[in-house]
């Protein structure tokens, strides 16, 4: 995808994700624009302080995004803000290899959660109509793994609301 399209995804994801969070039922922990302290680390390579996190400006969770980006070869999705924009907010929501294997499944390539040569050449041939229709399959996948997440984790309930306002937005959307 160009650096345009990521932007405008990642200007999207931010948007939901918001500024600091601290909430006790979060498993991820003290959370800034949605990036927790495993998944800093495990991108930056560096060690995370809860105060490193506090202080991280929107500029610099944008750069982080964006490595993460590279490094999980989202940003070789379609030229197609709405498959990009559901398919990375899912990854930053539950992980990319789940969101990955979403799109794997409605492709019918092995869904291993790895965009690989396979994948990416899967998602390179959608049409127009297929790749709206893919988006709302990754929508729809999102929504079963919300569902399956709040029945097996009650204290992930808490979260819900926020959850759906973000399906209702990709959801309206994908019927765009």
């Amino acid at each position: 995808m160009t650096k345009e399209l990521r932007d405008s995804v990642l200007h999207a994801i931010l948007g939901d994700e918001g500024g600091l969070s601290e909430h006790a039922q979060d498993r991820g922990g003290i959370t800034k624009w949605g990036l927790t302290r495993p998944f800093l680390e495990a991108v930056t390579m560096h060690p995370w302080s809860d105060e490193d996190i506090r202080s991280m400006s929107r500029d610099r969770a944008f750069g982080v995004y964006g490595l993460w980006m590279a490094m999980r070869r989202i940003d070789q999705l379609p030229e197609d803000f709405l498959l990009a924009w559901v398919v990375t907010d899912f990854a930053v929501i539950a992980g990319e290899r789940r969101a990955i294997r979403a799109i794997q499944k409605y492709l019918g390539v092995t869904p291993d959660g790895i965009a690989g040569a396979e994948t990416q050449g899967a998602w390179h041939r959608l049409t127009d109509s297929e790749r709206r229709a893919a988006a709302a399959f990754v929508v729809a996948e999102r929504a079963t793994h919300h569902g399956n997440d709040i029945t097996a984790n009650p204290s992930q309930s808490v979260f819900a609301r926020g959850w759906m306002a973000r399906l209702a937005k990709q959801i309206r959307a994908c019927g765009a």
